[in-house]
């Protein structure tokens, strides 16, 4: 190349010769004194500007690695302190320049820190402060005074409620409060956090409702919970409407759901970004639902067809809905039913060309398995690897259609407290087999048909007082 003409590279457009060249400075850029012996080994040194410039990075990144008694460079910016096996008064923070990030291993408390008496007020003067990890170290922080943070970590925190200063972060992105057992509100300014992209409230169990408003965050793309409250000053399931929310989404408290419209308002068939769904109706099985209007709420949360995990727990309705027994969510790969109490007919999951992972528990109407099960087709639960049936104590019967190939690839099954259960279908792949408290007839007929079985478990089996008889009438 030369005075600046670019050659000819065939069908390479302007785009793809300025990529290359760019490209190619980034690398002289970055290296110099590059050699290749006659051998292709290539040797090359960092250039001295890069060298520099990593230099400089190492003095603002520093971490604190424990049992550490370095003293912390006044030019760190962002500071990691690992652990709390630290003797007292091995770290001071009092002369370090303004942080951006500060992020605090689990197992660390303040009381390792010289001349740190009141850690909110060190906090909340980190007015250039980006990146914020607390872990359980949670304490009374003026959010309002970081404007500039774009990360909150507060995971496993003891903290009931979050201070309501906390929707004044209107750069905020990330706000993590996974684990946090004892959080109960979120503030109800949330609505203010107009940047925000992700929130995680996994594990977050006493989590009683979401705030009103919550449907404004535009730029929300991960939530993975989500509480309908039960009363009128907590956000409804249509806040979900606008949203467009990516990955897994868990949506509990469906008991609490007034009527199908709303339930329909929350938009879930046009979540084309959204993989993996839960849907939860109560924490108790035994407790009855406040409206009794399950099945038309099950009806109304039909998820796009893109989904791949479908979890649905506590659902008190006799039959399931439409958009499963009409298969209409040909993608899935994974399906957990539990304590689906009142339903007496499984869905034709057969039908699932990709379905790989089946749990059912806890359905205590269901009696028979049938053929529509299999979804009447000649090779049915073609991809299904992983089978579970557990605590269905009124299963008695399963058939299935001779002549048609029936779980091909199957290879663990779980079957558990299913005592009036005598038979499996054929499952000539099965290489792993648990089964417990459930009838000696069953297990007799589920080693004979297993050909290849490897491993087997056998738990609770109190009739069975001699195991050279199960061995010789296999």
């Amino acid at each position: 190349m030369a005075n600046g003409f670019i050659p000819s590279r065939g069908h390479m457009d302007l785009h793809d010769a300025g990529c290359e060249i760019l490209s190619d400075l980034t690398w002289r850029s970055f290296l110099q004194d590059v050699k290749e012996d006659v051998h292709g080994t290539v040797t090359c040194k960092m250039h001295d500007l890069v060298h520099d410039l990593a230099t400089s990075m190492m003095d603002e990144c520093y971490v604190i690695e424990p049992s550490e008694r370095l003293k912390i460079p006044k030019t760190a910016r962002h500071l990691f302190v690992h652990s709390s096996s630290f003797s007292r008064n091995t770290l001071d923070l009092s002369e370090l320049q303004p942080l951006l990030s500060l992020i605090l291993g689990n197992k660390f408390t303040f009381r390792g820190i010289a001349n740190l008496y009141n850690p909110s007020h060190f906090i909340s003067k980190q007015k250039h402060l980006k990146v914020l990890d607390l872990g359980y170290n949670f304490c009374n922080i003026a959010f309002k005074s970081l404007n500039h943070l774009r990360y909150l970590c507060l995971h496993d925190g003891n903290m009931k409620t979050l201070p309501e200063s906390t929707s004044s972060l209107h750069n905020l992105q990330t706000l993590n409060l996974r684990s946090c057992d004892n959080l109960q509100m979120l503030p109800t300014g949330m609505k203010h956090l107009e940047n925000l992209r992700y929130l995680d409230l996994r594990e977050c169990y006493k989590l009683s409702s979401m705030p009103i408003g919550l449907g404004q965050l535009s730029s929300l793309r991960k939530l993975n919970k989500f509480v309908v409250g039960k009363d009128n000053d907590s956000g409804g399931i249509d806040e979900l409407k606008e949203l467009d929310i990516e990955g897994e989404l868990s949506i509990t408290g469906l008991g609490n759901v007034k009527s199908a419209t709303e339930a329909k308002n929350s938009n879930l068939i046009n979540k084309q970004n959204l993989r993996s769904l839960s849907l939860s109706w109560r924490r108790d099985s035994n407790e009855t639902s406040q409206h009794g209007n399950d099945e038309e709420i099950l009806n109304a949360l039909q998820p796009h067809s893109c989904l791949k995990k479908l979890y649905i727990y506590g659902y008190q309705g006799v039959r399931f809905p439409y958009w499963m027994m009409d298969m209409l969510l040909p993608n899935l790969v994974q399906i957990s039913l539990e304590y689906c109490n009142r339903c007496d007919q499984l869905p034709p999951l057969g039908k699932l060309r990709f379905l790989k992972v089946l749990t059912i528990f806890g359905m205590g109407a269901l009696k028979y398995i049938d053929s529509n099960f299999n979804g009447d087709m000649e090779s049915s639960f073609s991809s299904l690897e992983v089978l579970k049936i557990l605590w269905a104590p009124c299963l008695e019967e399963w058939t299935a259609d001779n002549g048609r190939q029936h779980f091909p690839i199957l290879t663990s099954s779980t079957i558990i407290g299913c005592p009036m259960l005598v038979k499996l279908p054929m499952l000539q792949s099965l290489k792993e087999l648990d089964i417990r408290g459930s009838s000696v007839t069953l297990l007799k007929s589920s080693m004979m048909n297993a050909t290849v079985l490897i491993t087997l478990h056998i738990w609770e089996f109190y009739e069975l007082r001699d195991l050279s008889d199960l061995l010789d009438n296999t």
